[in-house]
């Protein structure tokens, strides 16, 4: 069987992860199974000839705006929406071909943030683990990308088995990517996530659903941009602790709006979250977030630690956290996709106050 990862209950977020084990597990623990993300629930689309011509037609007539990235220039509307997708299945079929270490090692930016289980600098940490002795299948089944085509996000289901022929466990869950194109074109990964959640893995060929077109909305510039977005955040973090979850995100959810929460299937829209809402911890609280918006002012992240209860006067919990925003048509920031996943518990203290 697997081993010291699930015996001890270690079950960290995100794809790929060669977790530490918590201190009661021996170590070197080396066969920690990591959930690989967020699920991709698929909306079936059959591109024909005639959507292809059409498409062709509306560049034609000015209908997309193409946007600059040094050497390679995004592509507007669905082209970029379906270049990122094949990025990510290129992705998945990079870790089948050369295991999970060399893949994560080879798309991940310079500065990708991985919760391991908590953030971690990605490359870092890929680099000082050893590879994990698992088999990693995942799919996209959801992208969006800003106008500017610099910025954009996967999601969809993973599941994880062990190499040992012997353990015919499957872990399952669902993943978010966060992508950021450089500046000689490629995308690559900014942040990845994920959390438990039932079996929902793609069909092989499935088309992946494309966000609604974006419209560029800038602030006044990145710095402006970026603190309109963490005001948001915040705002919001101020009415989860005044109102209740339920009663904040009611009117700040977007259009098809996404919440991912653990050993849950995703709900889908307004009415769908805020009776999951409702069904979940008594408190939750993140003091800060870091976060990053594209350069059209259109789609951002936010991303951190929250605390939680189970219920009222339960002893307070970890979770980190991963939240997608868009502007809608207003200006106003808008939720498009929450997610939460559980962190394990610190280690207690030792003698003398340290960890």
């Amino acid at each position: 069987m697997l081993g010291q990862g699930l015996c001890c209950g270690f079950l960290p977020p995100g794809r790929g992860q060669v977790g530490e084990p918590p201190p009661s597990c021996p170590p070197p623990c080396p066969n920690h199974r990591p959930p690989r993300g967020e699920g991709r629930a698929i909306h079936l689309r059959v591109i024909t000839t005639v959507v292809a011509a059409l498409s062709v037609l509306l560049s034609f007539l000015g209908m997309g705006k193409l946007a600059a990235a040094a050497a390679a220039p995004a592509a507007p509307g669905s082209a970029a929406q379906e270049a990122l997708a094949a990025t990510e299945r290129a992705f998945a079929q990079a870790a089948a071909a050369q295991g999970v270490k060399e893949a994560f090692l080879a798309y991940l930016a310079d500065d990708a943030v991985l919760f391991r289980p908590r953030p971690v600098p990605g490359k870092a940490w890929m680099r000082d683990h050893p590879a994990p002795a698992i088999r990693l299948a995942w799919s996209p089944s959801f992208v969006q990308v800003s106008q500017a085509g610099d910025l954009g996000y996967t999601t969809g289901p993973y599941e994880v088995r062990s190499t040992d022929p012997k353990d015919g466990e499957v872990d399952y869950g669902r993943f978010v990517t966060v992508w950021r194109r450089q500046q000689d074109g490629p995308w690559r990964v900014a942040l990845d996530i994920g959390v438990p959640a039932p079996q929902s893995l793609s069909p092989a060929g499935a088309a992946v659903e494309h966000g609604r077109p974006l419209v560029a909305a800038s602030s006044g510039g990145a710095a402006a941009d970026r603190e309109s977005l963490l005001a948001a955040d915040r705002a919001l973090a101020a009415a989860v602790a005044a109102q209740g979850a339920p009663a904040a995100y009611a009117g700040r959810l977007g259009e098809g709006a996404r919440l991912l929460r653990q050993g849950q299937a995703p709900a889908m829209g307004a009415a769908a979250i805020r009776a999951a809402l409702a069904t979940r911890p008594s408190k939750l609280a993140w003091p800060s977030a870091e976060g990053e918006v594209a350069v059209s002012g259109d789609l951002g992240y936010t991303h951190g630690i929250a605390t939680y209860e189970l219920a009222p006067g339960a002893p307070a919990q970890s979770a980190g956290f991963l939240r997608l925003w868009e502007r809608a048509p207003g200006g106003e920031w808008k939720i498009a996709l929450d997610l939460l996943s559980r962190l394990p518990p610190l280690p207690p203290p030792v003698e003398g106050g340290t960890r």
